[in-house]
């Protein structure tokens, strides 16, 4: 299958800096009172074409306000008579390079085509008439972007910013000035895969490069760096690694669980050794199509190939998935199914959304999430969203974030969403059977559909009397009171449930051994006691949150615009 990249990094490692060198001229004899200007180089370059015209000014023994010279071939021509005078030894002068109608060097001129123009400057002082030999050099920086054949195709067009603006040439001394004003240029994609910008020489300026791919675009700072006049810089850009299409999630999750037959492939692709871990990448939203979901496998799918590395979301959304299952496809074997089958100890997954997505009505997977089957080591700052799952009878548990937790589920919500608990089965709006620690957590607005021998919360289902649950720092808002239902969690056994909140119900439908302290009900202006459960959820994260689990990183809260809670 062929592989597909959208974006790109870079690294400013490649920049070096062209020579200042001029290339030889040809000095041509004169036998009269006219000044020889003569053909000379653009430093390192090739001489300008004949016919090409520059502005011309001098000062001394050779008086020229502004007049516009044009290259025969050979020499450069006056369309007026220039002569020398007798009022000065020397002569200072300066030429311009390209022309302008109106003969000004305004920023309106420089960025006529959305970028700043090249400019070409020949500047010296020599005797009376001594010839004249025009040797040229970039007034201007240029920065060129060199993209690899491999992503060339997939360029839409490269903006660079420069956070300084041309304001006007001066004619005289060859000087520019320069306003704080930032400016954008655009390149579109060309065959080439360069991408050359000019910029003003500047010290220690910070850019910004925006990279536009067929499959999403990426801003990419670029760290503080002086650029010299006359000089060119060349910065290669390399592939990032990364997930970036349907196709790539669905190599991937074959990769990992060892099932690929596509030898062309490599989690290589996918992310990147850092220290002892590996971290996998998500690098666009990606949209699956219901053909694309029957052969995607759930992410590790058992204790022998579960996923222990990272995998960063980068804050991107997966869409339209549905839960992998054996009912569609044959090669999902294990009793875990979510987009994750089974994370391991050692694995985490962070920073992802999920929405729009379900499980099949019937599912033959018996731990069944959205985003996990069964966790064992962390998800954090996740979220699942007006999505749906189900679970048949005595199936071991459902859950939108995840079936079975016994790892750490932090900062993370489900939203707009619809729970359908069969009998004899675990469900939960962020897990289903529950043990480990939920901490910093909510739900918004879910609906449940529940039986009698099920059960189901708002947040878990039912802890384990042998393996405690830690369940600190929740809210849940839901509009119905459910049958059968806790608000908190379903049956708490064996569980440690501390500074929740709810709107509606009760903390639990059943409870057996279980320490549940400061679990209380809301207003509907989420108060309690006068109080707003934001501070109250922010004074656990600063006291007991940051004493009991110094090393998480807990999401502070805030009322949004609407008067919810949600994580800042």
């Amino acid at each position: 299958m062929k592989k597909q990249i959208s974006l790109f990094v870079f690294s400013l490692l490649g920049l070096f800096s062209c020579k200042d060198s001029i290339d030889p001229i040809v000095n041509l004899p004169h036998s009269s009172n006219e000044p020889i200007i003569s053909r000379s180089s653009i430093a390192g370059e090739e001489n300008l074409p004949p016919q090409s015209t520059v502005l011309f000014y001098a000062k001394g023994a050779l008086d020229i306000p502004s007049q516009v010279l044009t290259y025969s071939g050979t020499r450069w021509e006056s369309s007026i008579p220039l002569s020398w005078n007798k009022n000065a030894d020397t002569t200072s002068y300066t030429a311009i390079y390209p022309v302008y109608e109106d003969h000004t060097y305004s920023s309106s001129n420089l960025y006529a085509n959305g970028y700043l123009e090249d400019i070409l400057i020949a500047q010296d002082t020599l005797f009376q008439k001594q010839d004249i030999e025009l040797s040229f050099k970039h007034l201007f920086s240029k920065l060129t972007f060199q993209a690899p054949l491999s992503i060339r195709q997939q360029i839409k067009e490269i903006r660079l910013t420069v956070p300084a603006t041309v304001t006007n040439i001066s004619l005289e001394s060859g000087s520019f000035t320069t306003s704080s004003k930032e400016y954008t240029s655009v390149l579109s994609s060309n065959e080439s895969g360069n991408y050359p910008f000019i910029l003003p020489p500047l010290e220690k300026v910070e850019l910004t490069l925006q990279l536009v791919m067929e499959h999403g675009t990426q801003t990419v700072p670029i760290a503080p760096y002086t650029f010299k006049s006359n000089h060119n810089y060349n910065c290669k850009l390399k592939t990032a690694v990364g997930i970036y299409t349907a196709e790539d999630l669905i190599a991937f999750s074959s990769l990992i669980n060892k099932r690929s037959n596509n030898d062309s492939r490599t989690l290589d692709e996918f992310g990147e050794k850092v220290g002892n871990d590996t971290i996998f990448y998500l690098m666009n939203d990606i949209a699956l199509t219901e053909e694309e979901c029957k052969r995607l496998l759930p992410i590790g799918i058992h204790n022998t190939y579960g996923f222990n590395y990272t995998f960063e979301g980068n804050n991107y959304t997966i869409s339209n998935f549905t839960v992998p299952d054996k009912s569609s496809n044959t090669a999902v074997q294990s009793l875990y199914s979510g987009l994750f089958g089974y994370i391991g100890s050692k694995g985490m997954v962070r920073n992802l959304h999920i929405s729009h997505s379900s499980s099949v009505s019937n599912p033959t997977c018996s731990q069944t999430g959205i985003l996990s089957g069964t966790n064992y080591g962390m998800i954090l700052n996740c979220s699942v969203s007006h999505s749906s799952i189900s679970a048949g009878n005595n199936h071991t548990a459902s859950g939108l974030i995840c079936a079975n937790n016994a790892g750490f589920i932090v900062n993370c919500f489900t939203q707009d969403c619809q729970l359908k608990i069969a009998a004899n089965t675990k469900g939960g709006g962020i897990a289903g059977n529950a043990t480990g620690h939920i901490l910093n957590c909510y739900t918004y607005n879910n609906t449940f559909a529940t039986k009698s021998t099920a059960a189901s919360g708002g947040i878990a289902g039912m802890s384990n009397i042998n393996i405690p649950l830690y369940l600190s720092n929740c809210y849940v808002y839901h509009v119905n009171k459910y049958n059968y239902f806790g608000s908190i969690i379903g049956y708490a056994r064996g569980a440690s449930i501390e500074n929740t909140f709810y709107n509606n119900g009760t903390t639990y439908y059943k409870t057996t051994n279980s320490s549940i302290s400061n679990a209380l009900k809301y207003s509907n202006n989420f108060q309690t006691n006068d109080t707003p459960i934001t501070t109250l959820l922010n004074e656990w994260i600063d006291t007991t949150g940051k004493n009991n689990y110094p090393d998480i990183p807990f999401k502070k809260w805030e009322m949004d615009e609407s008067n919810v809670p949600r994580f800042k």
